[in-house]
């Protein structure tokens, strides 16, 4: 179970949110300290293929001022005039399927290390 920490829905810490979860049927529950989203941004390449740039490299995925939903809002708009759309799902669905999203080279980007975690609980389960 993948989930974000997301405390202004639900839980103000990693442990109230896995209980939240509950654990019935579930091998191994990760929660991203930021939201999932940084790992989109984190993902130099399928950021490339989104925003239609020869050139992106977010510096700090996981730490800015804004939540990164709102800054792949901002960078939409900025390269492709409209920003990912209201979905988190939807988009996250379209980023994977066309834009090849891939959390192992967003687990490879220097500055999101939850990602890298991400990738690291999964090996353990193989």
């Amino acid at each position: 179970m993948l989930a974000d920490l997301d405390p202004e829905k639900c839980a103000p810490c990693i442990s109230k949110r896995k209980e939240i979860i509950g654990n019935d049927n579930i091998d191994l529950v990760v929660i991203a300290r930021k939201a999932i989203e940084s790992w989109f941004l984190a993902d130099t390449e399928a950021m490339k293929s989104w925003t239609k740039q020869g050139r992106f490299f977010e510096e700090y995925p996981e730490q800015m001022p804004s939540m990164p939903w709102g800054r792949l809002k901002e960078i939409g708009l900025q390269t492709i005039g409209r920003g990912p759309g209201s979905s988190k799902i939807a988009f996250a669905d379209r980023f994977i399927k066309h834009h090849n999203f891939s959390v192992v080279r967003a687990a490879q980007h220097p500055n999101c290390p939850s990602a890298g975690y991400f990738v690291e609980k999964l090996k353990l389960l193989a």
